[in-house]
């Protein structure tokens, strides 16, 4: 299947221009902990552009501070982004377990499908306990985060395990600036803008520059309704207030504005997302159909994972050269060769046992003796190739019996 990269839908939004540097008067303390706490960067609140040093920008880090290089380590893979909207209930998720591409969730959104790759802004403890503790699911939070407790929603309390103490846990530094020109090459991660840059913060933006630096081109949307309402929240349990869902509603057309300025730079470094719900108010990306987004991520897959071939794949290669070996010939005719050639190795050998060293030095019997060792190495080596030949044409397989 071919996917549209070219369609670049409805004109919306001009570009805004970025506004200048302002200090913020209150400062908020995630972002100055991720700041005190490890800090590559110079201006507190934007990253700065990746390409204008020889080194590149630490971007992922360890509980420790060090940093570990994950570039396109899923380069040219395409993703699943799995929002909050209610829509994904009605999703088919026994496709998204196909071979063939990534899924990445951000949120509780974890406990309708759980993906490949995970990403979080908010204080720990607003999500699940078993995102922590699953080691299958590789989770990407903000550095600040190392050393905050997570959340037991089982016994519905305080738990003493910090998020450092999790397994494939990697962190990010955080920027709260929008650039779009830079958002792709930025040396820390833009969520949106700080209340003083105009607000809209969105754990969508994190997921999506991450998923970028980690080398996914093509990104298919499900879940990202981008309207929300008190009958229609998230795919999850969670009940939201008044101000709540008008607070998300706002983000939403401040996301939808950032995306239309984020898409000509995406596609012009060959990074699309399309959207698989047709009923989403997100209109930027173009619209592609669920199951034929699957088909494409899949087309070079197996299409049945249980009757994918393993015989003879050790032995391929030797197959092939034997194979060109046998021009033709008949049973009858390897088995004469294979023959003529064991009776050719043992007379080597025999005539090895039966040296006569009688009125010889010792220095012509060690001259004998690696002449007629060399000579049986030669005729082993014939005996074994005829053996495979043999082996070939009797049997299909080029394996020697040894």
């Amino acid at each position: 299947m071919a996917l549209n990269k070219t369609f670049f839908g409805p004109k919306v939004f001009s570009l805004n221009k970025i506004k200048p540097a302002i200090k913020p008067s209150i400062a908020e303390k995630i972002d100055v902990n991720d700041h005190r706490g490890l800090r590559h960067g110079r201006d507190r609140y934007a990253g700065f552009k990746i390409g204008n040093y020889l080194d590149p920008a630490p971007m992922i880090f360890n509980r420790d501070g060090s940093s570990i290089y994950l570039g396109d380590m899923y380069r040219g893979c395409p993703a699943f982004f799995i929002g909050g909207g209610p829509s994904f209930e009605n999703v088919d998720k026994t496709l998204l377990s196909s071979p063939g591409f990534l899924t990445a969730s951000v949120n509780n959104s974890v406990k309708s499908y759980r993906p490949n790759l995970w990403f979080e802004v908010d204080d720990p403890t607003h999500f699940m306990k078993s995102i922590w503790l699953d080691p299958k699911i590789t989770k990407f939070v903000p550095f600040d985060h190392t050393e905050k407790t997570i959340f037991d929603n089982e016994k519905w309390e305080d738990m003493t395990t910090k998020v450092g103490d999790c397994p494939n846990v990697f962190y990010y530094r955080r920027n709260e600036r929008f650039n779009p020109d830079q958002f792709l090459f930025e040396s820390t991660v833009n969520w949106g803008n700080h209340k003083d840059f105009g607000g809209g913060r969105s754990v969508m933006l994190a997921a999506i520059r991450i998923l970028f630096y980690l080398g996914v081109r093509e990104i298919f949307l499900l879940g990202v309704d981008f309207g929300m309402s008190k009958e229609q929240k998230y795919h999850f349990e969670q009940e939201r207030s008044d101000s709540s869902i008008k607070n998300n509603n706002a983000t939403f057309s401040m996301l939808i504005e950032r995306f239309t300025q984020l898409r000509p730079i995406f596609e012009k470094n060959d990074f699309y997302i399309y959207n698989c719900n047709p009923n989403s108010q997100l209109k930027v990306f173009p619209l592609v159909d669920y199951k034929e987004a699957i088909d494409y991520c899949t087309e070079n897959m197996p299409k049945d994972l249980a009757k994918e071939r393993t015989e003879g794949l050790y032995d391929r290669k030797a197959n092939e050269e034997v194979k060109n070996k046998v021009n033709g010939k008949d049973k009858d005719q390897t088995k004469k060769e294979l023959d003529e050639a064991r009776k050719e190795l043992n007379d080597a050998k025999k005539e090895l046992e039966d040296l006569d060293t009688e009125n010889k030095t010792e220095e012509e019997i060690n001259k004998i003796v690696l002449e007629l060792q060399e000579k049986i190495k030669n005729k082993r080596s014939i005996f074994r190739e005829k053996e495979k030949i043999k082996n070939f044409v009797w049997y299909g397989k080029a394996k020697n019996k040894e």
